[in-house]
Order: C-alpha cells, then sequence, then structure tokens
C-alpha cells in the first residue's frame, strides 16, 4: 500500500511539475515565434 502512495505522490508531483513548467516556458516560445514573423 505504502509503495502503490508513493508512486501516486511522484506521478501527481511530476504532472504537477510539467505544467508548470509548460506555462513558464509557452509565453517565451510564443514570444519568439512572434518576433520571428
Amino acid at each position: 500500500m505504502e509503495a502503490t502512495f508513493n508512486i501516486l505522490t511522484v506521478l501527481v508531483f511530476g504532472i504537477i511539475f510539467t505544467t508548470l513548467l509548460a506555462l513558464i516556458t509557452l509565453p517565451f516560445i510564443a514570444k519568439k515565434e512572434l518576433e520571428n514573423a
């Protein structure tokens, strides 16, 4: 049970981290694309 809980915790943190990273990096990528256009 504890192992399953640990895996779920890692998955949740991974999803949150990836989402935050995407939200932070996407505006910068969009800004560069607009400047190049």
